[in-house]
């Protein structure tokens, strides 16, 4: 059974969480001019 997952992103929002948990929702909401990054492999 899979639940709906909502990822509400706040500024900063960077690296591992971006991610590991920040991408994965179903639904993906983040607040104006977020600094939103991930720079890993």
């Amino acid at each position: 059974k899979k639940l709906f997952y909502v990822s509400i992103l706040t500024s900063p929002t960077t690296g591992g969480v971006t991610a590991s948990f920040g991408m994965l929702g179903d639904i993906i909401i983040a607040e104006p001019n977020a600094t939103i990054a991930f720079a890993g492999k």
